[in-house]
């Protein structure tokens, strides 16, 4: 007679239904989190936030008038501005701004209904932080302990407080991540599939997500071609299953993205390049990004706001170096990611908080595994 096994869950001993409650409770603080922003605030006060907002307005303009707008979006596009000069369409990519229009045209046209817009991306965020992060540990606790840190770290700049295009960005980068975890253990071309699309929609949401995205080509392309370079050795016997037809599926669909970002943003591109725009002369960090202290603007920064970041990289490299833990399946991407993230914001010529969260957000993962 065969002895009963207990039953596993796919990715643990854990019970699936703890996964389950755990999403929950991750869904409802990101909420409470994110909820006085409508409750509380009673107007935008930021400037950016106010011309996101307006930018919605386009969104559920065209949205309400359809024909007109698909007849001839050029001239459409010119009466609607002639209507109201005072409003302009920003020069960021158009995915959250169309997201946000839909709300509009669905519930009304109010700074409240904007933010209800950026809930629904928090939310997501959230939860795929949380799945993110159950693979990476197995286990419920420390997967709520990874995505509350995360929260923390967001609640100080104020990016789910007020309409910025950060959360959005990042919501979509970190399920692209999640499929691209499943894509390099399963190789399921379906997988890296639906993980181009998510970067397609992080991009065309903002560039920022760039470098996470970035890093997650470089060590898909790497290990699709060298496989045993993995030295966790969890990855398939042949990982990321039809790289390169969706690489270059996912480059020519970014294409418009480019030539967008090449004719409305030329004086960022120039900012970023090293270049004078008056208008965004307060957000220089320094003369040179390659002088010293250019090279360390970031360390001191992080050092000051999120200094977690600094002991979880250090306790991820002695334990990884010492053989105290065993090298992770994500965590050459995550080192890639922010190595890749860091170098990306001190070569552009601007400096600030915001930017340093970006930097931060690979290290979560290292910081709860080291609080664990």
């Amino acid at each position: 007679m065969k002895a009963s096994r207990i039953s596993e869950s796919p990715v643990g001993i854990e019970p699936a239904k703890y996964r389950f409650w755990s999403l929950a409770v991750v869904a409802m603080i990101a909420i409470a989190l994110a909820s006085p922003s409508f409750l509380i605030d009673k107007e935008p006060y930021n400037y950016d936030e106010s011309v996101f907002l307006a930018t919605g307005t386009y969104f559920s303009s065209a949205f309400e008038e359809l024909g007109g707008f698909l007849k001839s979006p050029a001239g459409w596009s010119k009466e609607y501005y002639n209507q109201y000069p005072a409003i302009s369409l920003r020069r960021h990519p158009p995915l959250f701004f169309a997201f946000e229009g839909g709300f509009f045209a669905l519930f009304g046209t109010n700074y409240v209904i904007a933010r209800l817009s950026l809930l629904a991306f928090t939310v997501a965020w959230s939860v795929g932080f949380f799945l993110l992060a159950h693979r990476y540990f197995k286990d419920s606790a420390l997967a709520i302990t990874a995505t509350l840190i995360l929260l923390a770290l967001t609640c100080r700049i104020g990016a789910i407080q007020e309409v910025w295009l950060d959360v959005p960005t990042m919501a979509w980068a970190i399920w692209g991540l999640y499929f691209w975890d499943l894509w390099r253990t399963e190789s399921r071309i379906t997988h890296g599939v639906v993980f181009a699309i998510c970067s397609l929609c992080a991009l065309y949401t903002y560039q920022l997500s760039l470098f996470l995205i970035a890093a997650m080509f470089a060590v898909a392309g790497f290990l699709w071609r060298w496989p045993k370079a993995d030295f966790s050795h969890s990855s398939a016997r042949e990982p990321f299953a039809g790289y390169l037809r969706i690489a270059l599926g996912f480059f020519v669909l970014l294409l418009p993205l480019v030539i967008f970002t090449l004719l409305l943003g030329q004086d960022q591109l120039k900012v970023a390049a090293g270049g004078q725009v008056e208008e965004f002369a307060r957000f220089k960090k320094t003369d040179s990004s390659f002088s010293l202290s250019g090279l360390v603007f970031y360390m001191k920064m992080i050092a000051q706001v999120f200094p977690w970041a600094l002991v979880g990289t250090g306790y991820f490299l002695v334990s990884r170096i010492s053989g105290q833990r065993k090298l992770q399946g994500l965590d050459t991407v995550l080192l890639i990611a922010t190595v890749v993230t860091y170098a990306g914001f001190t070569v552009v010529s601007s400096g600030g908080t915001r930017y340093g969260w970006y930097i931060v957000i690979p290290t979560v993962l290292w910081v709860a595994e080291f609080l664990g």
